[in-house]
């Protein structure tokens, strides 16, 4: 199980790796969270209020319909969310060149 699913305090975590948690629905509201990989999280929905995320690897994650309100994000991989639909005012910062998950191949919206 992981910290988040344990009810943990998380609020002066700076990297977080809660990969493989079947149990986790949302990630949000963490202000020092700055490193996340949830990988495949299978009932993960909701991506969201991480305003000092720099990194964020939710690969895999097929469940996923949400990320946003990260405004100092660096490095997205969103292989295989097949239900993510649009990703607003993330992308805005990222460039093709230093995230290559945002090639069409890897993405459905």
């Amino acid at each position: 199980m992981c910290a988040i699913c344990e009810n943990a305090d998380l609020s002066n975590v700076v990297r977080l790796d809660c990969s493989k948690c079947l149990n986790i629905e949302v990630i949000s509201n963490l202000p020092k969270l700055e490193y996340l990989t949830c990988e495949d999280c299978p009932n993960l929905k909701k991506i969201s209020h991480l305003s000092n995320l720099k990194t964020l690897n939710c690969a895999g994650c097929l469940s996923v319909k949400e990320i946003s309100n990260m405004s100092k994000l660096e490095y997205l991989d969103i292989r295989h969310c097949q239900l993510l639909l649009a990703i607003p005012s993330v992308t805005k910062q990222l460039t093709y060149d230093d995230n290559p998950w945002l090639d069409p191949e890897y993405l459905y919206f």
